[in-house]
């Protein structure tokens, strides 16, 4: 059944309305990466500027208004390179600053407002009859209905599809890194911007069906409703996750930077000694043993927001001799090594404190959720919390 079509430019006006005002809050917000927040916010307004598009165009405004219309429609080339500035700045924050050869990514926004916005200087009748492909028989209005039409359609496709590739690389990323750099997944594990993009391929493959699906009228129309529906839901998801969790809006921390894992000497005497070579088994072991000491003699791991950087400068080494003399002799990584240690001294507190909680001993011994004990406790003791309880 097709959905009444009545109510919709209301709806798209009232997302629109939303997302200006979400994207006021990023754009002036203090809390968080500044840099990320001006990404999303800048990404909110492309938003609205298609729902406001839609709103004219259903409300058959659009002859009257053709000059906003014209305003508006150099927006499609900016959806994949502002989705993946802010995945970039959420993944690596401050690494990479808008200055330089980082100009190159908006060239083609850029071309795209130099060919649409000469239009302005034209009556608003040729305007609408170009960008609704009716041109007339003038050689330069045929010309450039193609540019805003077909060749528009195949550039935009190619370019957001690799924008979008990128985004999710980066999260792969990401994600492959958290094991080997922190001993908690809680605050770093970036859901919210994966959920992000997870919308963002929706809007991108219901925009794709509405392009090039030959449909009847009936369905067509259900297509393009179905587009304009989840850019409100985006709009609206991204407030609802805003209020529940207002620190999705600021960046990873600092010690998340991808280049965590190159040698970065923290010691001049270390440095020296190290560079000219990569570790050597025989230092590897040593460091192992020192790390192991220390992690008897001073217990580091009771802190929950531990990190490899944190724990390389506390020994005053690089991070990744420490890395990799974890993973050539303990055989994990720094999040499993850390956690194994964890539930050993969670094993050590029933013995000890037998009348508290599990919960209570796994945050005492650095845990910081529930799930996250349950998870690492099952995997290093091979048996649930309370199965292993019942042996004491």
């Amino acid at each position: 059944m097709t959905p009444s079509f009545s109510l919709i430019p209301v709806l798209y006006l009232l997302g629109a309305a939303h997302g200006l005002f979400l994207a006021f809050v990023l754009l002036t917000r203090s809390p968080g990466s500044a840099r990320a927040n001006r990404y999303l916010g800048c990404y909110t307004l492309v938003f609205v500027a298609a729902l406001v598009d839609y709103f004219i165009e259903l409300t058959g405004l659009e002859r009257s208004l053709i000059g906003l219309r014209t305003l508006l429609w150099p927006k499609e080339f900016l959806y994949g390179v502002l989705v993946y500035f802010y995945t970039r700045e959420m993944t690596t924050p401050g690494r990479y600053v808008l200055r330089g050869r980082q100009w190159w990514h908006f060239a083609l926004p850029l071309l795209h407002v130099a060919v649409t916005w000469p239009l302005l200087l034209l009556p608003g009748d040729t305007q609408f009859a170009i960008l609704n492909d009716q041109p007339g028989p003038q050689f330069l209005q045929r010309a450039w209905a193609l540019l805003l039409g077909d060749a528009e359609l195949v550039v935009t496709v190619v370019q957001l599809t690799v924008y979008l590739g990128l985004s999710l690389r980066l999260i792969r990323r990401h994600q492959k890194r958290l094991p080997q750099t922190f001993s908690y997944r809680e605050k770093v594990n970036l859901s919210w911007l994966r959920n992000l993009l997870v919308g963002t391929f929706a809007v991108y493959f219901i925009w794709l069906a509405a392009e090039f699906l030959n449909l009847e009228e009936s369905l067509d129309a259900g297509l393009d409703f179905a587009l304009g529906l989840s850019m409100v839901l985006l709009i609206y998801s991204m407030s609802i996750l805003g209020l529940r969790q207002p620190r999705i809006f600021a960046a990873v921390p600092a010690d998340a930077r991808p280049d965590i894992g190159t040698v970065e000497s923290v010691s001049r005497d270390h440095e020296q000694k190290y560079r000219n070579s990569a570790l050597s088994a025989e230092m590897s072991g040593q460091l192992m043993r020192e790390v192991d000491a220390l992690m008897h003699r001073e217990k580091p791991y009771l802190d929950g927001s531990l990190s490899l950087p944190q724990l390389a400068a506390r020994m005053n080494i690089s991070s990744n001799y420490l890395s990799q003399a974890i993973n050539q002799h303990a055989g994990q990584n720094f999040f499993d090594y850390i956690n194994a240690h964890r539930v050993e001294e969670v094993k050590a507190l029933m013995r000890k404190q037998p009348d508290q909680t599990v919960l209570d001993l796994a945050l005492d011994a650095g845990f910081n959720s529930k799930s996250a004990f349950y998870t690492a406790f099952r995997r290093h003791a091979g048996k649930t919390p309370g199965q292993y309880r019942k042996t004491l």
